[in-house]
């Protein structure tokens, strides 16, 4: 029987009901050793699969990253405009919105991983690969626009921006981890006791799948191609205690260039689930009344704040939010 299209969503009305279905072993076909699954939690079932960086903002960090932004679309609009005219013969084929939106997005993302780099190093705190951002900022420099779609307006993935992600700073990385409980409870650790209504969301989705090379080469001649990441986790602890990955756009700013938009993971995962006929898609909701059952679930299975983001401010972290529920 072919499979269903479309995002796979359950609904679940007992926090007990929903852990039961995040057990790995349920994700795990029989024989494997390890779960081709990743998982993510959020803690509004509304929202989508968006990074930080792409949103709207809704705290200091986002808020910077939109000022920086509309700064940077200001300033080098003019710059821009002028530069493509040294084209004159390809000069009507840019659309000047999407390529000044595009640049801007990717230099103000760029500007603040390189403010949390320089300060995190003269604190004497390592940076992995921090030289990506110090040596580009050296030459700082207008890439290359006039052949079309420019796919390298950011560095790629690197471990200074995974670290950076990690301690609140907006990029264009959405967190991932290979063990559902952890997802499950990211979902739920920003719900509020008093928030009655709405529901928590638990992403699946098959990184496997997303590189096949059934579906490579049209997903990278329409910019729309997601991929996973990871960087050593001994550089990174959060990303080690989380079992943590990224999943990150590889034609972002080209498909902005492009399309005046951002690419949409559902949208890529959706695409890809059908060409290959085989789930790649899901999502668990739970209301939130049922949230405190499920964290108190979660903490009973070695599940809390403070072993997933191991602090001794996360201790008490981690007691808070049990006592807010208890």
């Amino acid at each position: 029987m072919p499979h269903e299209i479309g995002v796979i969503e359950q609904q679940f009305d007992t926090a007990q009901a929903l852990m039961n279905a995040l057990d790995l072993s349920e994700w795990t076909d029989e024989g494997n050793w390890s779960c081709p699954w990743v998982f993510r939690g959020q803690s509004d079932a509304a929202w989508d699969l968006s990074p930080a960086a792409w949103r709207r903002a809704t705290s200091v960090q986002m808020l910077r990253l939109s000022q920086l932004r509309e700064s940077f679309s200001i300033e080098f609009r003019p710059i821009i405009i002028d530069k493509l005219k040294g084209v004159s013969h390809r000069w009507t084929n840019f659309n000047i919105d999407n390529i000044v939106k595009a640049y801007a997005q990717a230099r103000a993302e760029f500007k603040l991983i390189l403010e949390f780099v320089k300060l995190a190093d003269e604190l004497g705190h390592p940076v992995p690969e921090m030289e990506t951002y110090i040596n580009r900022a050296i030459f700082d420099y207008l890439p290359d626009l006039c052949n079309g779609p420019s796919a390298s307006l950011l560095p790629g993935p690197n471990s200074a921006a995974a670290l950076a992600q990690h301690h609140g700073i907006p990029t264009r990385f959405l967190d991932w981890t290979r063990n559902p409980l952890y997802g499950a409870y990211f979902a739920a650790s920003d719900v509020k006791s008093h928030n009655a209504a709405g529901k928590i969301a638990i992403w699946a989705l098959r990184p496997d799948n997303l590189r096949s090379p059934q579906v490579t080469n049209n997903h990278n001649s329409d910019f729309t191609r997601f991929l996973d990441f990871t960087a050593p986790k001994g550089n990174n602890r959060y990303l080690h205690s989380q079992d943590g990955l990224f999943l990150y756009p590889v034609y972002g700013c080209a498909h902005c260039e492009t399309n005046g938009a951002f690419p949409s993971l559902e949208l890529f995962a959706l695409a890809i689930e059908r060409k290959l006929s085989s789930p790649t898609i899901k999502k668990f909701t739970l209301p939130y009344s049922e949230i405190g059952q499920l964290i108190r679930l979660l903490w009973l299975k070695g599940v809390s704040k403070a072993h997933l983001m191991p602090t001794m401010d996360n201790v008490t972290q981690a007691l808070c939010l049990k006592w807010e529920w208890d």
